[in-house]
């Protein structure tokens, strides 16, 4: 019964200064530090995204591609109650 429930550690159990570190740390600071972090990556890429005016919209997205799976879809009568294959 001396045991930690399996992934419960009293100690970091690594020798990685970085680690023993975050380990040490308040638990909140570390989440809000994470959340952070993560959000400037966000922000930055849709700051990029906003000024360069890129549209990350996939090949896929076009008139022709769009058609081609409506006549597939068709051809292979894929939901003709209310989908594609109901409209004549």
């Amino acid at each position: 019964m001396g045991n930690p429930i399996y992934g419960q550690q009293f100690s970091s159990g690594t020798n990685n200064a970085f680690i023993n570190k975050l380990h040490g740390m308040h638990r909140p600071t570390v989440i809000a530090a994470s959340v952070g972090i993560f959000s400037g990556i966000c922000l930055m890429d849709f700051a990029y995204n906003f000024v360069t005016g890129h549209k990350h919209a996939p090949a896929s997205h076009n008139p022709a591609w769009a058609e081609a799976t409506r006549s597939y879809l068709r051809s292979q009568n894929c939901n003709p109650i209310f989908g594609v294959s109901s409209k004549k």
